[in-house]
């Protein structure tokens, strides 16, 4: 029987080729689909390293951060006395400041330099206690402290890729790295912190602490963006409302957005999300697309081949042999095509042109579009088998 369909496909090899192309090319877009959605499952499932349950955000979005350095140091000790009005209620667990944020569309990537080694980070500018609010996952060393103030250097603290890129398997703990005028000391390691959030691959981040101490020599250094305060489990909306209340009292002439880390995060995703469900319309689309045509074609061979199949069932062919030639025609059209996408999508798995997927992700992809490129084949040649077997052996006869 596999003998003799080969025969048949060879025979109509013409007719078959623009089909097993189109077989071919949806499998190769279904395999992109696919992979894609398998690696950004893997990345969602990345811890974040941070806590977003309890934290209040105070964005302060109208203020003229450019202004000369007087005015720069005026918002500064504002900011300062923002900040120690928020420490002060008792149903906030710790509280600081921050130029960039959690789900936050802002990216600086200084290039980092030890020890003859180079690599760049994403850099987030913070005080103390912003670790502490969005509770980290220290894994080495220790958060910002005020004792810093005296270090001479400014300390930083780095996630686990930038320590195994930057220093290998040496103890990055008091290590001097290099970026610019000034040099930094490592104090902390965190396991990671994927500011961009659920979606984001791991990256290099530096967290650099924010000098608050003297603001007399401010250097290029601009007013931070963020507030940000982690509150007790049982705050009340009312006593948050008080806060929040207290808060301006202290600085009346600024205006501020306030929001939670939890809020920012589900309008973050909804972008996220956006892109995610287009790419999968568009593949439904073209999977769509692909089963209308298949049932066409296959109902075009029935349509031309009726003289072929009456003799068959004149000779004796039972309905059951006529519906699997249908089939099986069509499966091995889709399996030459699905072999040659194959050998594609493979070699694109192998080679270094997305090294950021894995090949688990790809090969996964690929065995998972090739069952539904045969689930597809399948249901779409039910029909126009199932037509082929209520052809008459006496209709062949008017066939000239």
């Amino acid at each position: 029987m596999i003998k003799h369909l080969f025969k048949i496909v060879w025979r109509r090899k013409q007719s078959n080729l623009l089909l097993t192309l189109e077989i071919g090319l949806t499998f190769c877009v279904l395999v992109g689909v696919m992979t894609t959605g398998l690696h950004t499952g893997d990345i969602y499932r990345q811890p974040l390293g941070f806590s977003r349950d309890n934290v209040v955000v105070l964005h302060f979005h109208d203020l003229r951060f450019f202004g000369d350095e007087g005015w720069r140091r005026n918002a500064l000790r504002n900011q300062i006395k923002m900040l120690k009005t928020v420490r002060g209620f008792g149903e906030v667990e710790a509280a600081g400041l921050s130029f960039e944020i959690p789900y936050f569309d802002y990216n600086n990537h200084p290039v980092l330099t030890y020890a003859g080694r180079s690599v760049a980070a994403e850099n987030l500018w913070i005080t103390d206690g912003i670790l502490e609010v969005l509770r980290a996952d220290l894994i080495q060393g220790r958060f910002f402290q005020n004792a810093d103030d005296e270090l001479g250097l400014l300390p930083v603290v780095i996630n686990r890729q930038l320590r195994e890129e930057l220093f290998g398997a040496a103890d990055p703990i008091g290590k001097i790295i290099s970026s610019g005028p000034e040099d930094r000391v490592v104090v902390g390691v965190l396991s990671d912190f994927r500011k961009d959030g659920e979606f984001a691959p791991t990256e290099n981040v530096i967290l650099q602490r924010f000098p608050l101490a003297n603001l007399a020599d401010l250097g290029g250094r601009i007013p931070l963006r963020h507030l940000l305060f982690r509150l007790k489990p049982e705050t009340t909306v009312a006593q948050e409302e008080k806060i929040i209340a207290q808060l301006q009292d202290t600085v009346p002439a600024w205006s501020f957005e306030v929001t939670t880390l939890e809020n920012r995060r589900k309008y973050w995703l909804r972008d996220d999300l956006a892109a995610f469900i287009a790419l999968g319309l568009i593949g439904l689309a073209l999977l769509f697309m692909v089963c209308l045509g298949l049932m066409g074609v296959l109902w075009l061979n029935v349509t031309r081949r009726t003289r072929e199949i009456g003799l068959r069932r004149a000779n004796g062919a039972t309905v059951g042999k006529i519906f699997n030639q249908i089939t099986g025609e069509l499966l091995l059209v889709t399996t030459i095509g699905v072999l040659g996408g194959s050998v594609l999508t493979a070699q694109l798995a192998l080679s270094d042109l997305f090294p950021s997927v894995s090949a688990k992700s790809c090969f996964l992809g690929i065995t998972i579009s090739m069952v539904l490129m045969y689930l597809l084949a399948i249901f779409c040649s039910v029909y126009p088998g199932f037509m082929a077997t209520r052809i008459h052996p006496a209709v062949a006869l008017h066939c000239e």
